[in-house]
């Protein structure tokens, strides 16, 4: 190889690793924690949710079982329309990926602002989510001579 083309791949190398270093230390790069998520079952019949408040963590994911099955029984509504009112089926999940103080309430039953069948879930942490850093088996980064 002659040396003007060792030259270039050294180049192209340090090109490639400074380029894998600047997206690791990116802020917009997370890693995973030590913490699995969890998710948090809210049950509900007329006219009330088991247990009408929570608390969980960034990222956990709640998920709220009875029957929706629309205008006639459920309808299940976030006050700050985080998700579309929910009309059909059993169950619905919803993962929250930030701190906060988050109402829902029954369409039939309840309001905004925590009138009649409604409830709150409490999310706690930080406002960023962390997701698993997925790496390849193979992957490797090749040394800088």
């Amino acid at each position: 190889m002659t040396t003007r083309r060792m030259q270039f791949v050294t180049a192209l190398k340090r090109v490639a690793l400074a380029s894998v270093l600047l997206v690791l230390l990116n802020n917009d790069v997370h890693r995973v924690t030590a913490r699995a998520q969890d998710t948090v079952t809210i049950t509900f019949t007329c006219c009330q949710y088991t247990p009408p408040n929570v608390f969980i963590k960034v990222g956990d994911t709640v998920t709220w079982v009875g029957g929706f099955f629309g205008f006639f029984l459920h309808p299940l509504v976030s006050d700050d329309g985080l998700w579309p009112t929910h009309f059909t089926g059993e169950t619905f999940s919803y993962t929250f990926l930030n701190a906060g103080s988050y109402r829902f309430h029954c369409a039939n039953h309840g309001g905004f602002g925590g009138i009649g069948m409604s409830g709150v879930v409490q999310v706690s942490g930080s406002s960023r989510v962390y997701l698993p850093f997925v790496t390849a088996a193979h992957t490797t980064i090749p040394p800088v001579p």
